[in-house]
């Protein structure tokens, strides 16, 4: 079976050209079922669970992306921007967190990458915490850590509940 190009690169497919004596076959039907399947797929995925995310470029010179990892923006001038990890250097390049990584992605492919909303502790990587400290930033590995509150060059990333839910609300960097 073909699979559709808006599951495999994210771009619509080709329009099906056709006369009026053209007639639809079993390869037609199980295409647009596969159309319908993936749209429906990213829609779930990208909007309709509780978080607004997009997929993004990974830079290939970048590590790869693993789910909770925490993303910037590329300070490389392309036509189509694109993300790496979000390590000390590349974050003070890029001056806030673009979203935290859902699925994992090596270099040169597409991540998925929640922008805002709220993420579960087994993406967040946050540990069950009673009476934990709410506010989360983008730790120096690049992952989310808990503070007592956000301190100059913070880059946060929003509040995380005791479980380790955690509530995307990127803001800049916190200047001294």
């Amino acid at each position: 079976m073909k699979l559709s190009r808006i599951r495999t690169d994210l771009s619509p497919d080709d329009p099906l050209v056709q006369d009026a004596d053209y007639r639809f076959d079993e390869f037609d039907r199980a295409l647009l079922d596969e159309q319908i399947r993936a749209s429906q797929e990213h829609l779930a995925a990208a909007l309709l669970n509780g978080m607004v995310a997009t997929y993004v470029r990974i830079d290939g010179a970048s590590d790869p992306i693993a789910p909770g990892d925490c993303v910037c923006l590329t300070a490389a001038l392309l036509a189509v921007p694109t993300v790496t990890k979000a390590y000390a250097q590349a974050l003070l390049a890029a001056g806030v967190v673009f979203g935290l990584a859902l699925r994992p992605a090596p270099p040169g492919s597409r991540a998925l990458v929640a922008l805002a909303g709220s993420v579960p502790a087994s993406i967040s990587g946050l540990a069950a915490q009673p009476n934990a400290s709410r506010f989360v930033r983008c730790g120096a590995s690049s992952r989310c850590e808990r503070v007592a509150k956000f301190a100059a060059n913070d880059f946060p990333l929003g509040a995380a509940t005791n479980a380790g839910a955690l509530t995307i609300t990127l803001l800049p960097q916190v200047l001294p």
